[in-house]
């Protein structure tokens, strides 16, 4: 669990600027709404499927993150295993606390 990033994703979800869930974060990414996607390590397959399927035919990047739908859920106050970030800025700094520089 990557506590930094969760305290930034609250920060996030109250400038308005995340999305949660998978109808939601698949509307907005045919609308262009978003630019980057995090998956927790325990979404199902299937899910996990269907949204690089979107993302890809959208242009929109995935990263999974080393958090569980429970940590989100802690975090954001919503049970969900797909966020979806429409901001540059926020995006910039997500990738990184997700990747670490070398």
């Amino acid at each position: 669990m990557n506590n930094k990033l969760l305290s930034f994703l609250g920060i996030a979800r109250k400038s308005g600027n995340l999305f949660l869930g998978m109808d939601n974060i698949k509307n907005n990414i045919v609308r262009k709404n978003i630019l980057l996607i995090l998956t927790t390590k325990d979404l199902s397959k299937s899910s996990l499927k269907k949204i690089k399927l979107v993302s890809t035919e959208n242009n929109a990047r995935t990263v999974s993150i080393d958090c569980t739908m429970q940590d989100i859920n802690f975090a954001l106050g919503k049970h969900s295993g797909i966020i979806g970030i429409s901001n540059e800025n926020i995006v910039n700094k997500v990738l990184s606390l997700v990747e670490p520089r070398e």
